[in-house]
């Protein structure tokens, strides 16, 4: 049996060939070939330098790319008895949903970027979260009411959850 190779496509990495039978090639219902394929090229893919910078004076998140910032969000971080750390920190962990709290209290707290551990606990990034079963209130954005996390409003929180990768940077300042 005969065999014809035909040249799909090529580019700068790679070249595609089909090899198949000469009786297929030359039946009516093959594949119609030109000759003026033109390769592909790609654009070069510039690596995103990420981070998250949360300022607790004016209780708010912005995202940075390349030293750009692209958004920015209220917040809520944490009250006078259980204040968010300041200071350099990275995702560390990345949670649909963490749970937290105590035999009174608990949470569940959607969209979770953990950022640091306090008290054998993680701290981090999430969505406004449910309290004993009940969402807090978005009149709470803005002020320090936490226990140390940083509350986003609903929706924003899903936004910079998939925007953010284990290791992007945190920085918490005043």
């Amino acid at each position: 049996m005969k065999i014809k190779r035909i040249i799909l496509s090529v580019s700068l990495v790679s070249l595609v060939v089909i090899v198949w039978p000469t009786a297929l090639a030359e039946k009516k219902y093959a594949y119609q070939l030109t000759s003026d394929i033109t390769p592909i090229i790609l654009p070069v893919i510039k690596n995103i330098e990420k981070k998250i910078e949360i300022n607790l004076s004016r209780q708010n998140l912005a995202l940075w790319e390349n030293d750009k910032k692209i958004a920015e969000y209220i917040v809520s971080t944490g009250k006078k008895s259980t204040p968010t750390k300041t200071g350099s920190f990275s995702v560390i962990s990345i949670y649909p949903t963490a749970y937290g709290g105590d035999a009174a209290m608990t949470w569940g707290m959607p969209y979770f970027l953990g950022i640091y551990v306090a008290g054998g606990q993680e701290n981090g990034i999430h969505e406004l979260p449910f309290i004993n079963g009940w969402r807090e209130s978005s009149a709470d954005l803005g002020y320090p009411v936490s226990h140390g996390c940083v509350r986003l409003p609903i929706g924003k929180a899903e936004l910079v959850y998939n925007w953010a990768e284990i290791g992007t940077p945190v920085n918490i300042h005043y």
